[in-house]
């Protein structure tokens, strides 16, 4: 579908940009829900002809959030169903009933030291009618033998933020930080294998800054959205002048398993350990670049949550040694150490 100039600027008058700012709130979402480039859950793709373009690449879609989110909402549309809103990842629009207004009360239980993540996907919350996954943070309100109580952020008629008492399934969620052990960011990295892929958030999905950030929420690790930024959140070791063999072998010298980042422009990936004297790496990619016929570019599409070398694709000729992950690779970065 193309969309022509009376699109955006229905879409302009309904953001009502002139006002800006017309509101200034703290929030939290109350459900798994997304922050948009403009007041509309209509995508935007551009020429799906093109490699690496076209679903899932909306270029609307700025990044999903989980339920229990804190927000500084800053502007409503001009029919009041939509919100501009602030997070700690980046900004953007969500539906006005994705979100409620907090108080003091609600704001400092989040403040007050005492959370809780969830370690694993699609867990149900009945009390607030939701279900949320990996990545989600909430209040903690008691432990005992039997699990962990949480609070969970509900909207009233009023817009206002409750918080309601919730029982996660045993071995769901823990306390955080969660201890940095490989073996336990192996079980919640679990989760995603083979979960497809999906830009900015979109459809619930994962893309691979998203799949990383994630990761590391249990272990007390918040890192930014984008896979450049998170390639700055801790010891970065340049490998961009390296030759690929010395890259790979000081990834497996200095890099540590389940605690290292792997960036190269535009992805980035966890160094999980060595296999034959070579790195490999949990990351979510779309796809490898190839060359097909008359040299025209195109992708190898993976398009899910996977476990592979920097040399993906090394045995199919159109993606050849020209297109190895590993000549891209520019950075590693050490979040953690024993």
């Amino acid at each position: 579908m193309r969309y022509g100039p009376d699109s955006a600027a229905g879409l302009h008058a309904a953001a009502d940009l002139r006002g800006y700012p017309n509101f200034l709130r703290k929030a939290v979402t109350v459900k798994n829900t997304s922050l948009r480039g403009m007041p509309t859950p209509e995508p935007r793709f551009a020429n799906p002809s093109l490699p690496g373009e076209g679903y899932p690449f909306d270029y609307l879609q700025h990044t999903a959030l989980p339920p229990g989110t804190p927000l500084l909402v800053t502007h409503a549309s001009r029919d009041g169903s939509w919100f501009l809103a602030e997070s700690a990842l980046t900004f953007g629009w969500l539906p006005a009933t994705d979100v409620a207004f907090v108080d003091e009360g609600v704001a400092g239980a989040f403040f007050s030291g005492r959370l809780a993540a969830l370690i694993r996907e699609h867990v149900s919350l009945p009390e607030a009618g939701i279900t949320a996954g990996v990545g989600t943070i909430l209040p903690l309100d008691a432990q005992s033998g039997g699990g962990l109580t949480v609070l969970v952020p509900v909207r009233e008629a009023s817009g206002a933020a409750r918080l309601v008492p919730a029982h996660p399934a045993p071995g769901t969620a823990v306390v955080m930080p969660m201890p940095m052990t490989p073996r336990n960011v192996a079980a919640v990295g679990n989760q995603f294998m083979g979960q497809p892929y999906g830009w900015g958030g979109l459809d619930g999905k994962r893309d691979c800054s998203a799949l990383t950030h994630d990761l590391f929420v249990p272990f007390g690790i918040y890192l930014p959205r984008n896979s450049g930024s998170q390639a700055a959140a801790g010891a970065e070791i340049p490998l961009g002048d390296l030759p690929n063999e010395q890259k790979e072998s000081a990834i497996v010298s200095q890099g540590i398993p389940f605690a290292t980042l792997i960036w190269m422009k535009g992805h980035i990936m966890v160094y999980i350990g060595q296999w034959k004297g070579r790195p490999l790496v949990f990351h979510a990619p779309w796809g490898l670049h190839t060359f097909g016929d008359g040299g025209r570019d195109g992708r190898l599409v993976l398009g899910r949550v996977v476990v592979t070398s920097l040399r993906p694709g090394e045995e199919v000729p159109a993606v050849g040694p020209q297109h190895l992950l590993i000549n891209r690779v520019r950075a590693m970065t050490i979040l953690a150490r024993p």
